[in-house]
Parts: structure tokens; C-alpha cells; sequence
């Protein structure tokens, strides 16, 4: 081995390996330059065993082994390895020794999580916009990490079913919730919760996970909801994306098909991810955001005259061209007064507005009411 190499901080002259079947068991001769303080002729026997141990768990452990527990887990080979040599070969506690080394090593981890994807589950009833991070596109774009999302995401619409939806769910509480379909996800134990999944997952694909938002939407009685998520890459499971939105509709004034109604909220949260309305009707937009709105459209246009032409306009022509910038405001941010996005039409489209009322009367309603929606862009 040479002079450069040491055992104990001393530096040998000769090493000695006595019969295969005893392990690193070395007789070190010490050079006579070297000083020599104290002079074990064998490394402690402590040492010896436990490397024993380990060269007889690796002799146990076999490719399929590994193959099988990658299959499992979904973490590298070399850890596959390594957790069935610390276990003795036992496939059952080498998953569980994968879990506790990857929650360490996630717990330790401060590096931001920046990229991100949404998911979004609905049923009738109710529905849920989530956003979860990682650390690069490359695991968001994984079908391990889009599984995931779309089992929190369902987790989440099942929570707003038993709880009524919210602009702004509580992440905390979500978290504690077990995830509706751990069992599909053979990487995850049984019943986990979607914290407990993040912490899990993160480990195998060796990236801090965060549940970044959820939005969730609940229907009123006798409506539905219906949603849309704009797929982010062409392979992206069927709920993913950069862009995601949930109606809630309702009729007024008698009962609809059910069938009917969900196409045509459908169509709307279409509408939605393309338009991202903020508000939905001209009601709904809060006092200030509209007088916002307004002295900023007087300031922009006095900004383009001189001292002496903005001193002398009148007060008449300056409200009626603030009015004007202001419907121009709502028409952009209030759902109503949009104009609704039909494919393939070449006519000038109706507002939402005209175009629900529309619809209501080929059912056979009063109305079509919109009672809320959730918009998520990434």
C-alpha cells in the first residue's frame, strides 16, 4: 500500500491479510521512523465484526434485490443498495430506512423550491386548485411529482366537500388531511398524510416539496362545479398545469339537465383560464380598487397635456372620458362583462352576461346564476 497510506495515524512498512474468511483483520508492522506510541497489532474486534456484517448483508444482496426495491421506492440504485445492506437484506426495512435517511436529509435542505406546477380535481359538488413546488423542472415534469399533485389536489376537493370551499385554503390543515389515494402511489405507505407524502416523495426524487396554495370552490344547492386546467407539457397528466380555474353555477326559476348545466360551466371556467377574470360582476369589485382606478385614469390623461390645457378642461369632458376608462376597467376584470370565448365562432361574441341568459332560456330557466369562481396562473 505504501507510504501514503495509514492506519491508526501510523504509517506501515507491511500489511498482512490473513485468510479471506476473516475480513479486514490486518497485522501492521510500524516503521522504525515513525514514532509508535502504542502498538495494536490488530484492528478492535468491534470494527471487525461490523464490517463483517456489512460484506456478509452485501453477499445477500442480489441485483434483482435492488431492482425490485427501485421499483418500490423509485430512489437511486446506489441507495437501494446501501438501504438493503444496513438491513440485512430485509426489503420491508430498507424502505423504512429510505424514509427515515430521505425526511433528514429533506429537513435539512434550505434550497428554494422554485419551480412549480398546479393541479385541479372537481366533482359536482366541489373542487380544488392546488400548487405544489420543487426544486427543478425536471421533477415537475416527472410522473411520480404529477401524481402527487393530483392526489393532494383530490384531497383537497374532498376537504371542501366536507367543509365548504375557500379563496385561500389553510395549508396547515390540508397538510394534517390523509391523501385521498395514497394506496395508488407505491412509494407512500397506506394512509399518509399530505404532509407525511411531501416529506416522502421529496426523498425519493431528492428535492424539497412544498404545498405552495390551494383554492377550493363548493357548489350551492341544486348547482354544480365544473373546472379546467391548461395542460403545461403535452405528456402532463390529464388535472396539471400552468393555468386552472372552478365555476360554480346554479339555476334560477326551475330545474335543469344536469348533464346541460355541467357543459355549460364547463365552457365557462374554459372562459376563465383564457380571460382570468378577477371579479364577478361589477358589484363585486371592492369601492377603492374602482376609485383607484379612476384617479389613475385622470392623472394618465392630464399627463399627456400641458399645465395650461389640463387647467382648462372641463370638468364635464374630463368625467365623461374617466367613465369611459373605468366601464373599459370593468369590462377587462369583471366576468359579466366580458366577452365570452366560444371556439370557432366567427361572429362578434356576446358578454358572459347576455350569453348565460342565453343559456338559461334554452333550458327553461329564469337564469343562470354564477356563484363563484377560483383562478390559478402560474
Amino acid at each position: 500500500f505504501g507510504s501514503s497510506f495509514r492506519l491508526f495515524g501510523r504509517r506501515p512498512t507491511a500489511i498482512t491479510m490473513l485468510r479471506p474468511s476473516r475480513w479486514l483483520r490486518f497485522v501492521a508492522l510500524p516503521s522504525s521512523r515513525a514514532p509508535c506510541h502504542r502498538r495494536p497489532d490488530v484492528i478492535p474486534r468491534s470494527l471487525t465484526r461490523s464490517v463483517m456484517r456489512t460484506f456478509s448483508a452485501q453477499g445477500k444482496v442480489t441485483a434483482a434485490d435492488v431492482k425490485e426495491l427501485r421499483e418500490r421506492t423509485g430512489a437511486s440504485i446506489g441507495k437501494c443498495r446501501k438501504a438493503l445492506v444496513e438491513e440485512g437484506g430485509d426489503p420491508e426495512k430498507a424502505i423504512e430506512w429510505l424514509r427515515r435517511q430521505g425526511v433528514r436529509s429533506m429537513e435539512r435542505r434550505v434550497a428554494e423550491s422554485v419551480e412549480a406546477l398546479l393541479a385541479m380535481s372537481h366533482s359536482t359538488q366541489a373542487g380544488a386548485i392546488v400548487e405544489l413546488r420543487a426544486e427543478t423542472d425536471f421533477v415537475t415534469r416527472s410522473d411520480l411529482f404529477q401524481q402527487l399533485c393530483v392526489a393532494v389536489a383530490r384531497t383537497a376537493a374532498r376537504e371542501a366537500v366536507k367543509h365548504g370551499g375557500g379563496a385561500e385554503d389553510s395549508l396547515d390543515t390540508l397538510s394534517e388531511a390523509p391523501l385521498e389515494g395514497s394506496a395508488d402511489i407505491k412509494q407512500l405507505r397506506p394512509n399518509v398524510s399530505v404532509g407525511a407524502a411531501l416529506m416522502e416523495l421529496g426523498s425519493v426524487l431528492g428535492e424539497r416539496m412544498l404545498l405552495s396554495s390551494s383554492r377550493s370552490l363548493a357548489a350551492q344547492p341544486g348547482g354544480v362545479v365544473a373546472g379546467y386546467a391548461h395542460r403545461k407539457q403535452a405528456d402532463g397528466h390529464l388535472g396539471t398545469g400552468r393555468m386552472a380555474a372552478l365555476v360554480s353555477v346554479s339555476p334560477e326559476g326551475g330545474d335543469v339537465d344536469g348533464e346541460r348545466l355541467r357543459a355549460t360551466a364547463l365552457q365557462l371556467a374554459r372562459h376563465i383560464v383564457a380571460a382570468q377574470p378577477r371579479f364577478v360582476d361589477r358589484a363585486a369589485i371592492p369601492c377603492e380598487v374602482l376609485a383607484n382606478e379612476r384617479r389613475v385614469a385622470l392623472e394618465a390623461h392630464l399627463a399627456q397635456m400641458d399645465e395650461t390645457r389640463a387647467a382648462a378642461m372641463d370638468k364635464k369632458v374630463l368625467e365623461k372620458i374617466v367613465s369611459g376608462k373605468e366601464k373599459k376597467f370593468v369590462q377587462e376584470v369583471a366576468l359579466l362583462g366580458q366577452e365570452i370565448l366560444l371556439p370557432q365562432s366567427d361572429e362578434k361574441p356576446p358578454t358572459v352576461e347576455k350569453w348565460l341568459r342565453a343559456e338559461a332560456s334554452s333550458m327553461g330557466v329564469s337564469a343562470l346564476k354564477v356563484d363563484g369562481f377560483r383562478v390559478a396562473v402560474l
